[in-house]
């Protein structure tokens, strides 16, 4: 294209010179006819090349100005895609940061999880072990409704219950077994003071059996209460229920001893 470009600049200084060359008014004398059409058939021609070689230098400019058009066009795309593709970048580092967070947060839920899913196996342990202290206890409320007080009526007391009252059952045993073989000797008149002694053994046997039914009932309504916190030990915390459970056996335990107090008591 350049030396295209300088082609047609040098043509052009030669159209000029020769436009200007005849111009002037020369004298006839000088150049003969055949001389002149010669030449004017020499410009004719550079003229005719002049004209071919300008269309080609205006199509040549036009498909140059097509391609700088094109080349704009694609500077400007590739400027907004650079733009576009920073954008993006920010965004992902963003979305990243996000999914970090998250992925750090589900950690921290799923540890958690697990620590609760353990607390609660360990409550549900407890409230297991809960119910069968329970079961026993009713086990032994029950043997201590059906087993008497009194020997002279009934078989001797069940001593199978637990070790820390163990001393008091056996020397209430010994106690009545002590009473029976003296009651034995008596005469006649201590017939009739067996029988008194049996009815106010049946009256004493009365009233324990009354608060035994009372003592039953508290525990009946503390297992109510720990079936309530059995059916609500997902929203309380482990800590609570273990105190709770703690309270609970307790209380079956002072029962126990309340028990063998008043059994005590009474024989004496």
């Amino acid at each position: 294209p350049v030396k295209k470009v300088t082609a047609f600049i040098y043509a052009w200084k030669v159209y000029k010179f020769l436009n200007l060359f005849f111009s002037m008014k020369l004298p006839v004398k000088d150049l003969s006819v055949s001389t002149l059409q010669r030449q004017r058939k020499e410009l004719q021609l550079l003229m005719a090349e002049l004209k071919d070689r300008e269309r080609e230098l205006n199509a040549m400019s036009a498909s140059h100005h097509k391609q700088h058009q094109a080349w704009e066009q694609d500077r400007h795309t590739m400027v907004m895609l650079e733009r576009r593709c920073a954008g993006l970048e920010e965004e992902l580092q963003s979305r990243n940061e996000v999914i970090r967070v998250l992925t750090k947060h589900v950690g921290v839920v799923e540890s958690r999880e697990k620590v609760m899913e353990k607390e609660l196996g360990e409550a549900k342990q407890l409230i297991c072990e809960l119910e069968k202290k329970q079961q026993h206890i009713n086990e032994k409320c029950q043997d201590y409704e059906v087993t008497p007080i009194c020997p002279f009526i009934y078989p001797p007391i069940h001593l199978s219950v637990h070790p820390p009252i163990y001393p008091y059952i056996i020397y209430i045993y010994i106690y009545i077994c002590t009473e029976t073989c003296c009651s034995s000797s008596f005469t006649g008149e201590g017939e009739s003071w067996k029988d008194e002694l049996l009815e106010l053994s049946r009256s004493k046997q009365e009233r324990i059996m009354s608060e035994l039914l009372c003592l039953q009932q508290v525990c009946e309504n503390q297992r109510k209460d720990l079936q309530l916190l059995r059916l609500n030990q997902g929203s309380t915390q482990r800590q609570e229920v273990h105190v709770e459970i703690c309270r609970l056996d307790q209380g079956f335990q002072q029962m126990h001893v309340h028990k063998l107090h008043l059994i005590f008591n009474t024989q004496l």
